[in-house]
């Protein structure tokens, strides 16, 4: 059985260890991948040791959680004496950035090429892709200053790439770079070492895709564009727990068998349920300690109250999802590649999601992704294992001629084909497969609409013996074409898994940050503040029973500092205090208060309440009963006031356009297409021609400046759009240019709110219109409509959504959650334990 590299699809070697093509490890070469990260607890004796993740397991960028908090962490300001919290205390990155002296340095100047696509320079090793490079391009590499924080052994050696104007690439690469093994502890090269990319517009390092290679002592960053990429390094162990979040890659929060139950509770709800749920929670439970308990009181919907409950559901079913997401694609590209059974199961319930529901995330990439999947794997199932070999005589050899050498299509042009059907119906596989299918039919039947004397010049050229009769020359159309289309799909076995492998390298950075998106959202409801009112309610007017009594919140978790759970009932019978939701999870999440008279250990009062967002109340009564429902106050008493309601919205505040640049001029440098396109508020054009030669073997040929141009009109979005209000959009696109031959016009028109779609009274959220000469029976030449949707309201104040309408390209409207004619103060929780901060 041939092998086939896993990242570019090149046939390989059996006994090689790396991809001549890619410079990829293949399965034997013993990369290690980032082990899984323990989460961070004060309390050392009750700390949970993970099992060792299996070898191949998900390995995703550092999705950045800076832990200021620890098990048993939050404020009672009133209750007891504050604990400083060191253990947890954030792992600041703020120290390791650069600045643009940093980059005056003389970089080293290799020139690289597809044909020699690797190049080394300061001990760093860059291997392209197969179809990265179109032609001899020079490569700097410079090396930045170290940057080292040595109170706390924390370093960083970062080098930045540049590659003329081009910063994205058609292909994965791959970056080697080496690690200070002095900093590293062996065995445990995972849990010290960590790549992150450094934005130079914002200042801040974000995740990356990378594995630790402790073999060969370097780490292995995998990605589609070149920028400046940083090792981090931290040799001191304690340090490690402030840093190691931030710094490196989340491995094992989801494993493929739950990955599997998300994806297939979203194929079959189209939407996420309690697999998501419990996922996502468990990843949160894995990052900052156990708060089990809180999952099942939120599962039940009995300890957290209203708003606060469904924002808590509805984060972690969200997390989880993103999560599953990114295990899928890992999987695919890396641990079912060779397992047939898997590879068809989760096909089909990727398909189904493809197709219905991962416009959750609003994420066209992560659809290619998932259509990718459903595609390829299925046409490969189909095939064989072993590249098999084509005999054909006669007439099949001038046929097979014809295609492999008169007028072949190379593999790098089949990817491309692969890719742009994939990208052209990512919300429909079935139309995805049907695209590529039609590609592959038409090539395998050009050769039968030639003329006979066509044919015949053809087999003069070839050197072939042959002898063939004008009449019948074409009786065994179908036994020949069925014998080539089957060794073609064996030999295209190669571009299209390096297409999928590509496309799924996209969509799980895009996966990743969903995830990251998303845990900041969860984020945001574990770090709010709830005030807690603690209410006498005397008998007889100034008659407060309960002055003196220690007032304790119960149950705690083991862990918990019980003092921080505890004070004395003041004069004048209220209490008040504050706790985060995520220190009231990690401290058991506590349901009663239980009260105490002096020198007892027996409550005298205890009252159950539910966790309510801002302010909860829990009221007191004097009579004596030890079991009491909480009852709201009593306005018409001089009971505290609650806040006047605030009417919220989302107001728009910022509008971006995305032109396609970076695209369109990577295209036009190859000197084969044109592209142009301009964006403006729900104005989108875009031009295409063909500027290579002419040739009249297709039919119908392809010809020099063959072109067609689009243009998209939507209205503009509102400037303020209220929580659960219907927002319509109506939209018109039509060609403006339509001059084709051999080639096919496409345009393509949506409106997403972030994950969910705009969609016309029938359902349909996506809009083409089609132009081909050869298929002119599917042409759609323009096409107009009013889409629609409900816009629902924000989880809490400060929260962004996007709202995108467009194509190829197209406007993203920034819209941010907040109060309606005012400026919402801003909370300011430095300093407080309980919160969970991530940069």
């Amino acid at each position: 059985m041939n092998k086939f590299c896993k990242n570019c699809g090149t046939q390989l070697n059996p006994d090689t260890k790396f991809c001549a093509s890619c410079g990829t490890k293949t399965q034997e070469a013993g990369v290690s991948p980032v082990n899984t990260v323990s989460p961070i607890s004060v309390d050392k004796a009750h700390k949970e040791t993970k099992p060792q993740t299996p070898p191949k397991k998900l390995l995703f960028s550092a999705v950045a959680i800076v832990l200021v908090i620890a098990l048993g962490a939050a404020i009672l300001p009133r209750l007891g004496k504050e604990v400083a919290n060191t253990e947890g205390a954030t792992g600041d990155l703020s120290a390791f950035t650069y600045t643009e002296r940093d980059y005056t340095a003389k970089g080293k100047e290799l020139k690289v090429s597809p044909e020699s696509p690797s190049a080394s320079a300061h001990g760093v090793t860059i291997q392209f892709g197969e179809y990265a490079l179109t032609g001899d391009e020079t490569l700097k590499i410079r090396q930045l200053p170290e940057k080292t924080d040595k109170n706390h052994g924390i370093k960083v050696t970062a080098y930045d790439f540049e590659l003329g104007g081009q910063s994205e690439f058609d292909d994965v690469i791959t970056i080697a770079i080496p690690y200070d093994a002095n900093y590293a502890e062996t065995g445990a090269e995972s849990a010290c070492i960590g790549a992150k990319y450094y934005n130079q517009t914002t200042g801040e390092w974000e995740g990356v895709y990378y594995e630790v290679d402790a073999e060969n002592r370097q780490v292995l960053i995998h990605t589609t564009h070149l920028s400046t990429y940083g090792v981090f390094q931290v040799k001191n162990e304690n340090t490690r727990k402030a840093y190691i979040t931030d710094v490196y890659a989340i491995a094992g929060l989801l494993n493929s068998g739950e990955s599997f139950d998300v994806i297939k509770e979203l194929a079959e709800q189209g939407q996420p349920g309690n697999a998501a749920f419990e996922a996502g929670f468990e990843a949160v439970n894995s990052a900052v300690g156990n708060i089990g308990t809180a999952l099942t009181a939120i599962t039940l919907g009995g300890q957290y109250d209203g708003a606060l409950a469904d924002a808590l559901g509805k984060g972690s079913q969200h997390l989880g999802l993103a999560l599953a997401a990114v295990q899928t694609c890992y999987d695919f590209t890396y641990n079912f590649s060779d397992d047939q059974g898997k590879l068809s199961t989760l096909s089909n319930l990727v398909k189904n999601v493809a197709n219905n529901a991962v416009g959750y995330f609003g994420s066209a990439t992560l659809q290619v992704g998932f259509a990718a999947i459903a595609v390829f794997d299925v046409v490969l199932s189909e095939v064989q294992s072993d590249m098999m070999e084509l005999k054909l005589e006669n007439l099949g050899g001038v046929y097979q001629y014809y295609n492999d050498v008169e007028a072949p299509r190379s593999n790098k042009e089949w990817r491309a084909i692969f890719i742009k059907a994939l990208r052209e119906n990512a919300n429909d596989p079935e139309a995805a497969q049907q695209q590529i299918n039609q590609e592959i039919d038409s090539f395998c039947d050009r050769f039968w609409s030639l003329d006979y004397g066509k044919v015949k010049e053809i087999a003069g050229v070839s050197g072939l013996k042959y002898s063939f009769d004008e009449r019948q020359w074409t009786k065994d159309r179908e036994v020949l074409t069925a014998q080539y289309r089957e060794y073609l799909l064996n030999r295209l076995q190669a571009p299209m898994t390096s297409a999928r492998n590509y496309l799924l390298s996209q969509a799980m950075e895009q996966a990743q940050r969903e995830f990251e998106k998303q845990l900041r959202t969860l984020q945001a409801e574990l770090n709010k503040t709830v005030k807690v009112q603690i209410i006498e309610q005397p008998e007889e007017d100034g008659e407060y029973q309960y002055e003196g009594y220690t007032v304790r919140f119960a149950p705690l978790s083991s862990s918990a500092n019980v003092k921080n759970w505890t004070g004395k009932m003041p004069k004048g019978g209220e209490m008040n205090t504050s706790f985060t939701v995520i220190g009231h999870m990690q401290s058991g999440a506590p349901s009663r208060v239980e009260l105490y008279k002096p020198g007892e250990d027996t409550p005298t009062l205890t009252v159950p309440f539910k966790v309510s967002y801002p302010t909860t109340t829990i009221l007191l009564s004097s009579s004596g009963e030890k079991e009491q429902e909480p009852e709201p106050p009593d306005v018409t008493q001089e009971e505290p006031q609650q806040p006047e309601a605030k009417e919220y919205a989302w107001v728009l505040v910022e509008t971006v356009h995305r032109d396609m640049k970076e695209d369109i001029e990577h295209t036009n440098k190859g000197g084969i297409y044109e592209k142009g396109a301009s964006a403006s508020p729900g104005n989108y054009t875009y031009s295409w021609k063909y500027i290579g030669e002419s040739d009249d073997y297709y039919k119908p040929p392809t010809i020099h400046g063959e072109s067609y141009a689009t243009l998209l009109t939507f209205s503009v979005p509102p400037e303020v759009i209220r929580g659960d209000q219907t927002i319509n959009l109506s939209f018109n696109l039509s060609f403006t240019d339509n001059n084709l031959s051999g080639f096919d016009g496409r345009g393509y028109a949506r409106a997403d709110w972030g994950n969910l779609r705009f969609s016309n009274a029938d359902g349909k959220s996506g809009f083409e219109i089609y132009s081909s000469v050869k298929y002119s029976e599917k042409n759609v030449l323009s096409v107009g409509d009013t889409v629609s949707a409900v816009i629902p309201a924000g989880y809490s104040e400060g929260d962004r959504e996007e709202l995108w309408t467009g194509g190829y390209t197209g406007t993203s409207y920034i819209y941010e959650w907040r109060q309606i004619g005012t400026s919402a103060p801003i909370l300011n929780t430095e300093g407080i334990e309980g919160i969970v901060d991530i940069p």
